[in-house]
């Protein structure tokens, strides 16, 4: 029982108090009349004071009675009454509540990376009804198959091939690629990083979000092009934003997930504007120039972005290329749309 209420009460018994003690003061002021203990002057000698006094004990009792018993048990179906419906209304707003933060992008992006885990693995649980099976999705699946979550909008990627100058007694073996790449999407750390290296499972394994590097190239295991030749890998820019980044080149030597042990040329690319523009939404602008064996017969670099709106266009020159196909391999909702032009 809060104060106010006990306050309320403790008024109620009080003026009940107040009454039978006016009763008990008419009736004695009547017996005494009656005993002729007193006398009173008219008018006072003709009031019924056994009648009133009576009243006011009637009265008393017919309080203390209500108070007592009927209107705490009045007041007792009406809390109930009252509970319960708060209760029903608490879980009807709790229901409305948690389906609008589970289903409004807003509220989710509020969650920390260890609470939309968590989110994440309860949906699961109640879609499939295995607690288990929702926790080795969750924790094993969903990272390899999507390591980068972070929406990309707007991913261009402009390919020039050019002939390869550098080598006078091979004139012909090598093209030389430019890439260009831009698109918008949140940044996830102060620099970008790009690699190159000869071996291939260091592409696989340090390649996109959470991982070390934003790109990496990989030889092929050139004859004549190393991954520590200036020639085979070489940033023309990089840009976030209206910033243009610096580049430091090191050279690192990183374990592969099967224990082997490989190389890599890393460029790191970093700005002061970075550090406070972490978070926020960016635009990206690299372009690369690397070397590409003709034999090979395939230009392949991975990236790991999750994005929408892609577009891949191919400049092949005059480098003597006479037909080029393009393999559409990507892990998309939507079969890719290919349009070749041919000149």
């Amino acid at each position: 029982m809060n104060k106010s209420l006990a306050l309320k009460r403790w008024k109620v018994y009080l003026v009940l108090l107040i009454v039978l003690l006016v009763g008990i003061i008419l009736l004695l002021i009547q017996s005494a009349l009656q005993r002729s203990w007193i006398t009173l002057e008219e008018p006072w000698n003709s009031v019924p004071w056994d009648s009133l006094g009576e009243s006011f004990v009637g009265a008393f009792l017919v309080g203390f009675i209500y108070e007592g018993l009927i209107r705490r048990e009045t007041e007792a179906l009406l809390n109930d009454t009252i509970q319960s419906s708060l209760i029903q209304q608490r879980s009807n707003m709790l229901y409305s509540l948690t389906l609008d933060s589970a289903t409004n992008i807003d509220s989710l992006r509020k969650l920390s990376d260890t609470e939309l885990n968590n989110a994440t693995k309860a949906v699961l649980t109640a879609r499939l009804g295995e607690a288990s099976l929702a926790r080795d999705i969750s924790e094993s699946l969903l990272p390899q198959a999507a390591p980068n979550i972070e929406l990309t909008r707007d991913f261009q990627v402009r390919v020039q091939f050019l002939e390869d100058g550098d080598l006078d007694d091979e004139p012909g073996r090598y093209f030389v690629a430019r890439i260009s790449v831009s698109y918008v999407r949140r940044l996830r750390r102060d620099c970008l990083r790009f690699g190159v290296t000869d071996s291939t499972p260091a592409i696989f394994g340090r390649i996109g979000s959470p991982n070390d590097y934003d790109v990496v190239w990989h030889t092929n295991r050139m004859g004549r092009y190393h991954y520590d030749d200036p020639r085979t890998f070489h940033l023309e820019y990089v840009r976030v934003d209206e910033n243009d980044l610096s580049i430091v080149t090191a050279d690192e030597l990183i374990t592969t997930s099967t224990g082997e042990k490989a190389s890599v040329r890393s460029h790191s690319a970093s700005h002061e504007a970075l550090v406070s523009a972490v978070g926020e939404e960016v635009k990206v602008a690299y372009c690369y120039i690397a070397k590409v064996p003709k034999l090979g017969h395939l230009l392949h670099f991975p990236l790991a972005q999750t994005s929408a709106g892609v577009r891949y266009e191919f400049d092949l020159g005059d480098v003597g290329i006479d037909r080029a196909t393009i393999v559409p391999f990507f892990l998309s909702a939507s079969r890719p749309l290919v349009r070749e032009q041919k000149f």
